[in-house]
């Protein structure tokens, strides 16, 4: 279903679906944009580049109680919010499909032998329980994005595209259409702009760069970005489809009282490799830090394109955007394909 909808009556329309769901948009925050809960329509910024913490956060928080426990009694939160976010980019809804397919499809890759992995309980209720109404912004149509298909559109309940003073409303689910009945939507004449195309070159581009990674494990292109990078964990944290986490058993000073919690974790942390034992024995799995910074890529690029045939990485820019060490992935993996030409080359 398509419809129009000035840009003037946006806020009203806030206004209402505030009635019915709590809602989360864009709003300024100092000199960075971030998802936050809405309360006045007018606090909204739908002219924004990107936002400092993904919306993937509202179905993988960065803490949250797994459950409470007294005595043998254990009770697990009931998450029955109905959840709307307003204003997300193309970007960001394809990073919270692909992270449906890890936390929810669970697909095993061919070398699985063991049972099947079970949906995410706290990740799929949120899921279920929102409403996504996406909006053009910072998409880009570059060989990257084109590979990685972020600039297709599938899979939101709403979009709205930038008509000028009007926005062309277009719903691919029983809840957008919903939407479109409300009073601030009219029919339309508006063209619909074509979809970019998907070139087979941006898909050898894709497999370049997997190849890249795994062939490159031992070249100095690892040695040189090691040095530079802190090991803080901020890529990982600001990344939409960076999952690792860890869990903490928080007991009570109340007696067989307490509560675990679920809070990310990062693999540039080597206490995230480390497997305790009793008696101070243990094992490190990446003990180096140069070989936890090489594991992070090739988790993206490789081990995650194995397993559901993408990569880990929507290409949104905020692991660059925030690393204190000023590393860029792409020039990363750019060099990591040169290394690999000139070790070929040697052969």
């Amino acid at each position: 279903m398509r419809k129009e909808i000035a840009k003037k009556d946006i806020a009203e329309l806030i206004k209402a679906l505030l009635t019915r769901h709590t809602l989360y948009a864009p709003i300024k925050k100092g000199q960075e944009f971030v998802f936050a809960r809405i309360k006045n329509p007018n606090q909204v910024e739908l002219d924004y580049p990107t936002t400092t913490l993904p919306p993937t956060k509202f179905f993988f928080p960065p803490r949250e109680c797994l459950f409470n426990y007294n005595n043998s009694k254990i009770k697990t939160p009931k998450l029955r919010e109905r959840t709307l976010l307003f204003g997300v980019h193309l970007v960001d809804i394809h990073a919270i499909l692909e992270l449906d397919e890890i936390m929810i499809a669970k697909k095993p890759d061919s070398s699985w032998r063991g049972t099947k992995p079970k949906p995410d309980y706290y990740y799929q209720k949120r899921r279920e329980n929102t409403t996504i109404i996406g909006i053009s912004g910072n998409d880009k149509h570059s060989d990257m994005h084109r590979a990685l298909g972020v600039d297709v559109h599938k899979d939101y309940d709403l979009f709205l595209e930038d008509a000028g003073d009007k926005f062309l409303a277009k719903s691919i689910t029983k809840k957008g259409d919903r939407i479109l009945r409300k009073k601030w939507f009219r029919n339309t004449k508006i063209k619909e702009q074509p979809a970019p195309k998907e070139f087979n070159s941006a898909y050898n581009h894709l497999f370049e760069l997997k190849s890249a990674v795994e062939r490159t494990k031992e070249l100095k292109v690892w040695d040189k970005y090691a040095a530079l990078c802190y090991g803080c964990g901020n890529c990982s944290f600001v990344c939409p489809l960076c999952f690792c986490s860890d869990t903490e058993d928080k007991p009570s000073l109340e007696k067989n009282k307490g509560k675990r919690e679920r809070h990310y974790d990062a693999c540039f942390f080597k206490s995230f490799t480390t497997v305790h034992a009793r008696g101070g024995e243990g094992f490190t799995f990446e003990d180096k830090h140069r070989d936890r910074f090489y594991h992070w890529y090739h988790h993206k690029f490789v081990q995650i394109l194995n397993e559901i045939g993408k990569p880990g990485c929507v290409n949104c820019g905020r692991c660059v955007k925030y690393c204190p060490a000023g590393i860029n992935f792409r020039e990363v993996l750019e060099e990591a394909k040169q290394e690999l030409k000139t070790k070929l080359k040697k052969k």
